[in-house]
């Protein structure tokens, strides 16, 4: 395996085994090596290709995209450092990208190794409750599937009818006059009752969530919350919208953890099972906030000549930042 080739690495909670995406040409499959052996086994290569993947801290479910047979539709490309700071570029900057419709598979390996056939996740609109079978995106879906291997989010366009509380959002107004065809919103899915929630009512998620150990909550940079105090004192302040907040999935509390990041597409960089967390608040800085007397606080800063920290988690260690 080559490294132009390989992509999604995802560390197993053993310490031992990596699951990554694979591709070969114009082929694409899920392979899990072991790192002590050099063995690799393949969990996953439908005839589609593989788009992304996520998968349970133990290995044994497995949820991935494969595009869709629906023509993908057009939409105004992103530059590197829009895409880097996370923000939503408007339509009259020249370039073209494509909006993807994919579909999600989930996938169960039984006690003798072998990996159940894949079953196709169907969601429910958050705003409509219709059903989907498959689903807009731009490039990914950020699947982001709890450690163990309950609860899957799922980013991804919305093109239904809005709400009329989300119309009071200057965010949402500015969105539908740019005649962005949908919101970007992040539902979460129940795979065992096949239920979908909306916990959080951002209106565009800018990076892949990421769970806490015990898979109560999970941490988003996001735009802030339609209606919620911190869209207000974002307009009032003229501050930056997009923030980290920690979100419970039981009560749905939601918690503002950091106002200011760099490349919110990263962050968070890492969530410690103590509770330490890890933001790139500028470009070569990278802050540990921790929750005290009831509010999140930057406890420490540091300083790392590097540029374009991308965040990856060998069980057991502190983080790793590799470069892009």
């Amino acid at each position: 395996m080559t490294e132009s080739k390989i992509s999604q690495l995802r560390w197993l909670d053993d310490g031992r085994h990596i699951v990554a995406l694979l591709n070969e040409g114009i082929h694409s499959e899920i392979v899990e090596l072991d790192t002590r052996t050099s063995q690799r086994k393949v969990l996953a290569k439908p005839q589609e290709g593989v788009k992304e993947f996520s998968i349970d801290g133990n290995g044994g479910i497995l949820v991935f995209a494969v595009p869709s047979e629906l023509p993908p539709i057009k939409v105004k490309s992103q530059t590197r450092e829009e895409l880097s700071r996370g923000y939503r570029v408007p339509f009259q900057r020249p370039g073209s990208a494509r909006f993807q419709k994919l579909s999600l598979f989930v996938s169960s390996r039984l006690q003798d190794g072998r990996w159940t056939l894949p079953k196709r996740i169907v969601i429910q609109s958050p705003f409509t409750d219709a059903t989907l079978t498959s689903m807009y995106c731009q490039e990914y879906l950020r699947l982001s599937l709890s450690p163990n291997g309950r609860m899957l989010l799922i980013s991804y366009v919305d093109t239904g009818r809005i709400p009329e509380r989300w119309k009071v959002s200057k965010f949402v107004q500015a969105t539908v006059v740019s005649g962005f065809p949908g919101m970007h919103v992040t539902v979460l899915y129940n795979l065992k009752t096949g239920k979908t929630a909306l916990p959080f009512e951002t209106p565009w998620n800018h990076g892949v969530p990421l769970w806490s150990s015990d898979s109560r909550s999970f941490l988003m940079s996001a735009q802030s919350p339609v209606g919620s105090q911190s869209e207000i004192q974002d307009q009032r302040e003229h501050r930056g919208s997009i923030h980290l907040f920690r979100i419970d999935v039981t009560s749905g509390k939601a918690e503002e953890v950091a106002v200011h990041l760099a490349n919110p597409v990263q962050q968070p960089l890492f969530w410690s099972p103590p509770g330490e967390v890890f933001v790139q608040t500028q470009n070569d800085e990278i802050s540990r906030f921790l929750y005290q007397n009831g509010v999140w606080q930057n406890a420490s800063s540091a300083h790392i000549p590097l540029r374009g920290l991308v965040r990856d988690k060998p069980p057991g260690s502190v983080f790793v930042f590799v470069r892009s």
